[in-house]
């Protein structure tokens, strides 16, 4: 493609200044991966007192916990999972990133409350409860075995949330892996280097076309879009499926790259594995769990919830003080916040792509393509530097069979039966040069290949 024709993007104006105060110092920016506001660094000392349990708390929650949703997961990570402030942590987990969990549970929460002081109200009141003694037993034994229920539901929600979790990570990655080798396999099959250079370029945009469509994204990200001419980035953005307007392309270049057959069904192949994975992802992403299922395991915790003061309110209500009453009253919500977050939790992982690295792991794929093609480059060069003058490179596809006296016989005689191929009986390398002379002359021919002289030691 003409470089005319490319949809550059703009050169990068210089960016101005920032405006300073009178102190001199910049405004205060974002310093967290998080994206978390820094406002402490205001120069007024009361508003920095203020801000104390705000830095606490950023320091508590924020900073200790590193950012492995939308990024992959380092080294530096995996120290700091691996840290002592995992157990901070863990006993604030129902706040802050990345699943902010109270606050997905606020209002079923505040319900259980609610109830929860209806019932001790009622009983201190009237001083009596609703659930009279003779009974209190039997509706406590029913409360407790239905919570053996409870528990094979939860955790059946959770493991299978899980699994499209994983489920969908593995299968947008070998997307990216199908566009790496389709790339590859261009760097070193295709001779002719526009066509080389064209199924790069839409190689690095098909992880980008499926990302945009798991994350929900208006518009191709950047990345992507910087590649496309301005008529194709038009097709792109009319087209209902545009990932697969990128497939239907690649297959194209692969057609008009004049592979021979094995090669070709390779390629095709590597394409077709990633259509199959992507088709993975986009399933996951319109197919949500069985919906009955998923409120049968959030009604029944939820009912539970609401049943448990009823089960647990004492016989003599009059006698417990008012302190014992909060005490229970605090236990309560804890467990309910404890059940209603794990509940939170599947309820997030069923769509997994906002908890997944999708556009870094895109990202990542173009770096690697980039790289790999460079690695080409330089591989071929270092070994035509290698090679002996009568060398040729990149191999034939039968270099080996050329190479051995036997074959090359054979390919001469089919050049001779085609077309009177010169040299049919000739040996060696020689003998393969005929078989493709035989070829030319006579039609399809014996499919000869090039003499080539192999190095001594290879």
């Amino acid at each position: 493609m003409p470089p005319e024709q490319r949809a550059r993007p703009q050169e990068p104006q210089p960016k101005a200044a920032p405006p300073r105060r009178r102190s001199g110092r910049p405004p205060a920016q974002a310093d967290d991966a998080w994206g978390f506001p820094a406002p402490w660094r205001s120069e007024s000392l009361a508003l920095n007192v203020l801000l104390l349990p705000l830095r606490a708390y950023k320091r508590l929650i924020y900073d200790a916990r590193p950012n492995v949703v939308t990024r992959k997961t380092r080294d530096a990570d995996w120290a700091r999972l691996r840290s002592q402030w995992r157990w901070a942590n863990g006993l604030v987990c129902y706040f802050g990133p990345p699943g902010s969990i109270l606050w997905g549970i606020k209002w079923p929460l505040l319900l259980c409350i609610v109830v929860a002081g209806a019932v001790i109200a009622d009983a201190l009141a009237t001083g009596d409860v609703l659930v009279s003694q003779s009974v209190e037993d039997s509706v406590f034994t029913i409360w407790r075995l239905s919570s053996f229920m409870l528990a094979l539901l939860m955790s059946a929600r959770v493991n299978r949330a899980y699994e499209r979790w994983w489920a969908a990570r593995t299968a947008f990655a070998g997307v990216g892996t199908a566009a790496i080798t389709v790339a590859q396999q261009a760097a070193v099959w295709v001779a002719d280097p526009q066509l080389q250079s064209e199924l790069v370029r839409w190689a690095k945009v098909w992880p980008y076309s499926v990302a945009h469509l798991l994350l929900g994204r208006p518009d191709l990200p950047p990345p992507a879009a910087e590649l496309l001419t301005r008529d194709e980035a038009l097709l792109y953005a009319r087209a209902p499926k545009g990932r697969q307007l990128v497939v239907l392309r690649l297959r194209q270049l692969a057609a008009a790259a004049g592979l021979d057959a094995a090669r070709f069904l390779q390629m095709d192949g590597a394409i077709a594995k990633g259509v199959a994975e992507s088709g993975a992802t986009v399933r996951i992403k319109f197919q949500c769990m069985p919906y009955s299922l998923t409120l049968i395991c959030t009604g029944f915790l939820e009912i539970w919830l609401l049943l448990m003061p009823f089960a647990l309110i004492p016989d003599n209500p009059s006698g417990p003080t008012v302190r014992h009453v909060a005490f229970g009253l605090i236990c309560y919500c804890l467990v309910c916040i404890l059940l209603l977050g794990v509940d939170e939790a599947a309820s997030q992982l069923e769509n997994p792509f906002p908890s997944l690295p999708i556009e870094e792991m895109a990202a990542s794929n173009m770096r690697d393509i980039s790289r790999m093609v460079g690695e080409a480059a330089a591989l071929e060069a270092a070994g035509a530097a290698r090679l002996k003058p009568g060398c040729a490179w990149p191999a034939p596809p039968a270099a080996g069979a050329a190479a051995n006296g036997g074959l090359g016989g054979g390919g001469g005689g089919g050049g001779g039966g085609g077309g009177g191929g010169g040299g049919g009986g000739g040996g060696g390398g020689g003998g393969g040069g005929g078989g493709g002379g035989g070829g030319l002359d006579g039609g399809e021919g014996g499919g000869g290949v090039l003499p080539v002289s192999l190095p001594a030691a290879v």
